[in-house]
């Protein structure tokens, strides 16, 4: 039941924030992200606003989330868990100005895992 709670509140978030656009090399919204592997994608967000990324997976292994700033700083990240929220991340921060931060996705387990990304 607790799973099914997390997983809605985390999916209405994503909703409410409204569909971006989803990592490169991907289904619209999908990330297929294989057993130890990374996604990486490098875009501009604007400054002074709140950015988003929100993550969703099927609950196969635990997946982590870090977003890095033009220097190589992590300013936000997730990669904590629980066995019902293990692949749910999300990372929130506010951009000093208008600047390219890189959004990472590392796949921490031993099997692929079907995830679901919102990018705003």
């Amino acid at each position: 039941m607790k799973t099914c709670i997390v997983a809605l509140a985390v999916f209405l978030l994503a909703v409410s924030l409204g569909a971006g656009s989803p990592l490169e090399a991907m289904k619209p919204g999908k990330a297929d992200l294989q057993p130890y592997r990374r996604l990486v994608e490098s875009r501009v967000f604007a400054g002074e606003q709140r950015a988003n990324v929100i993550v969703i997976g099927r609950g196969t292994t635990h997946v982590g989330l870090y977003i890095y700033d033009g220097y190589g700083n992590c300013v936000a990240w997730d990669d904590q868990g629980t066995a019902e929220t293990r692949d749910d991340a999300a990372a929130i921060w506010f951009p000093p100005r208008n600047e390219r931060y890189t959004i990472e996705l590392r796949n921490l387990g031993a099997w692929s895992n079907r995830l679901n990304v919102v990018v705003r």
